[in-house]
């Protein structure tokens, strides 16, 4: 069941799972879902006191997953926009030409088309986006993984595939799932999603021996974590 508190102007909703545990966690994810973790035996006004407690960090956390989803901000595609790629802000600029390009330079976002509708500049940088994102993800693969050579994992194919509560995934068959909306963030947290399901390609769950080797292959990983949560610098 949906709840909500009112923090100023905002309404946040969330929902509760109640597990055996003793302490209580607040989730934010990618789709901007807020999901409270808690005891089973947790009495409702102290979960919403502690969501009152975290609101502003709440609200700051979905305003940044904001910034990743175009469709949620109602983007308009016109000059002087702003739009991310690899953890920077570009200013949008519409050439119309014969033809069909984006370049990226000097904090701009160029985009050379023949036709400046709307729609015809969210296509042409959808699949922009994900040309990069197929590219930049590949090479990344292949920087990180001679560091699992021990481990004789066969090279994983890289899916780019949309979803809505997670950055990266991993299959039985070896194929790792990479969101598109990760080529908006910075290389640093790319690697870090990388490495996260490589190891995941050694130990299917997340147990200590596999934030072991998570903390051997990338010891910031927790840095990297945060900074693609909260676009830290």
């Amino acid at each position: 069941m949906q709840r909500k508190i009112q923090y100023g102007s905002k309404t946040i909703a969330y929902t509760v799972n109640r597990v055996e545990r003793k302490t209580l966690s607040i989730q934010v994810h990618p789709d901007q879902r807020v999901v409270v973790i808690a005891p089973a035996l947790a009495d409702d006004m102290a979960i919403a006191e502690k969501l009152q407690q975290k609101a502003r960090w709440i609200l700051q956390k979905q305003l940044y997953f904001a910034s990743f989803h175009p469709r949620n901000t109602e983007r308009k595609f016109v000059n002087g926009e702003s739009h991310l790629y690899l953890g920077r802000q570009y200013k949008l600029k519409i050439k119309k030409s014969k033809e069909t390009a984006v370049k990226v330079f000097q904090g701009i976002m160029q985009v050379e088309t023949g036709s400046i509708d709307k729609d015809s500049i969210a296509r042409l940088l959808d699949i922009w986006y994900r040309e990069r994102a197929e590219l930049i993800f590949n090479t990344l693969l292949e920087k990180l993984l001679p560091k699992f050579s021990r481990y004789k994992i066969s090279k994983p194919v890289i899916v780019i595939r949309k979803m809505n509560t997670r950055w990266g995934s991993c299959t039985a068959a070896g194929k790792i799932i990479v969101n598109p909306l990760l080529i908006k963030a910075p290389k640093s947290c790319i690697e870090y999603v990388i490495v996260h399901e490589l190891v995941h390609l050694v130990y299917r769950n997340h147990t200590k021996e596999f934030y072991k080797l998570l903390n051997r292959q990338l010891p910031d990983w927790e840095k990297q974590k945060n900074k693609l949560e909260f676009l830290l610098a």
